[in-house]
């Protein structure tokens, strides 16, 4: 008997300890998600593309790994369409890309396509909220994954009035600028100031710009916004010092973004962090299909990580599990992106992993390729 309460104690006891050990060691490792290459090609020092296969799951998953600094590749957004409705397929969207090489699903959409987060691309602002979240930033040669918002405003005779958002809706006491991205009015009621101004540099939306006024309507809302022309709609506070604005004057926008974006010249807005400076973000969540841009930037590289789910044959990951996967996969920064049915991986005209989509490739707003420079 004494001998039975013995081993009973000396078992607890061990128990005990292997469970505070587990607690103390680290996600990363005690946490591993196992996978295997099934098969690799274009397997070279500037640019691989891998078939991961995920045992424990079971979930197959597509690794892009190139390097941003290479003289061979660039990494872009596209966007569906001329405006900010518009829906395609990957597959149409790179048929429109005569160089892309390899290219993935972007970012969450609402109707008709409408982005959900931030989006610039070759420096013209498609949307910009001044919500803080984090976003793709890609320059020349840089690539990065930061917490970005817009922090843009109007100068005129010396005076500042801050810019809440481009193309979204304009709220009580907001200023809001509107460009050929948008639809073809402004959406606005009537009670505000609407100004039509014609850039008097490139209409790149970065940086400071001088533009000339050459419309405007107070009290009259929805307005056309004319070929050609950038729309300043005001409201409330910011409307009272526009009112005074006249035609021919010549106002300045400044346009940008917090956390040092200001040389990048697209930008594509994700909901989570799945690794941040090397570190997992903890997350819980189903298992769902997948789309992960990441970056290493110590080594200069940028990732591409597609995860097929929601079938037999592989059914997905949690972001806790998505996470743990892209920091073994060295990713020092990873951002979530538009996953479910629209999860896409494109090479080379073909789409390589299954989508969950009902029609095979969902039609979706964006998309990050890399190209031939």
């Amino acid at each position: 008997m004494e001998s039975m309460q013995l081993t009973t104690i000396l078992t607890l006891r061990v128990l005990v300890f292997w469970g505070v050990f587990q607690c103390i060691l680290p996600v990363q490792v005690r946490s591993q998600v196992r996978y295997q290459v099934v098969s690799s090609f274009f397997a070279d020092h500037e640019l691989e593309v891998q078939h991961l296969f995920l045992p424990d799951f079971p979930t197959h998953a597509y690794l892009v790994t190139a390097s941003y600094h290479s003289e061979a590749y660039a990494v872009e957004v596209v966007k569906a369409g001329q405006k900010q409705i518009g829906l395609a397929t990957l597959s149409d969207l790179m048929d429109t890309q005569s160089d892309a090489i390899v290219a993935i699903n972007g970012g969450f959409f609402k109707e008709k396509g409408i982005p959900v987060h931030d989006v610039m691309i070759n420096k013209h602002v498609v949307l910009a909220k001044t919500d803080v979240g984090p976003s793709l930033v890609i320059g020349d040669p840089v690539v990065a994954i930061e917490e970005t918002g817009y922090t843009g405003f109007v100068e005129w005779q010396n005076e500042q009035v801050p810019i809440h958002g481009v193309n979204t809706t304009r709220n009580e006491n907001e200023l809001v600028v509107y460009n050929a991205f948008f639809r073809d009015s402004t959406g606005t009621n009537k009670y505000g100031v609407e100004l039509g101004l014609r850039p008097v540099q490139e209409n790149h939306l970065q940086g400071g710009m001088k533009a000339v006024v050459e419309r405007k309507w107070m009290f009259r809302g929805n307005n056309p916004i004319p070929p050609g022309l950038m729309m300043l709609s005001a409201h409330g506070k910011p409307s009272e010092r526009l009112r005074q604005v006249t035609w021919g004057d010549t106002i300045t926008v400044h346009h940008q973004f917090s956390r040092g974006i200001r040389d990048a010249h697209s930008v594509l807005g994700g909901n989570v962090m799945l690794v941040k400076n090397g570190t997992i973000v903890p997350h819980g969540d189903q298992r769902h299909p997948r789309t992960v841009v990441g970056v290493n930037t110590r080594k200069n590289k940028v990732f591409f990580l597609i995860v097929d789910g929601r079938s037999k044959e592989s059914i997905g990951l949690s972001l806790a599990e998505l996470a743990r996967l892209c920091h073994q996969l060295n990713m020092t920064d990873a951002l979530n992106l538009d996953g479910g049915g629209s999860s896409t991986l494109w090479v080379n005209n073909k789409v390589m992993n299954k989508p969950a989509s009902v029609t095979n490739e969902r039609p979706i707003s964006t998309a990050i390729m890399l190209k031939k420079r």
